[in-house]
This record gives structure tokens, sequence and C-alpha cells, in this order.
């Protein structure tokens, strides 16, 4: 089942996110994830909002 979802994952996948998963660190692979999203900031309220955001 591991190496199915490994043969789908982009050829540009993230390396960590593909070396989490070989390994089968799934609490590692959420922890990974859970950084990513922080790091990723805000939700934007609105889709303009979201514009404003991309334009600049």
């Amino acid at each position: 089942m591991r190496q199915a979802f490994l043969d789908e994952l982009p050829e540009d996948a993230d390396v960590v996110w593909r070396e989490l998963v070989e390994c089968g660190e799934e609490l590692e692979v959420y922890n990974h994830l859970v950084a990513q999203a922080k790091g990723a900031g805000p939700i934007p309220k609105s889709s303009e909002s979201l514009r404003e955001s991309a334009n600049t």
C-alpha cells in the first residue's frame, strides 16, 4: 500500500515528505504537515483578500 502511494507522488514532491512516507513514520508525517500549515500563515477571510495578497 505504501509503495503504491509513493508511486503516485509527483517527481517534485517535498523530499522530507517522501522520506517520511517511505519510512512509515505516520506521526512524523502528521507533525511535518502541521508545521507546514502553521508556517503558511492565516487563512484569508475572503477571496478578495486572497487576490490582494497574490498581487503584492
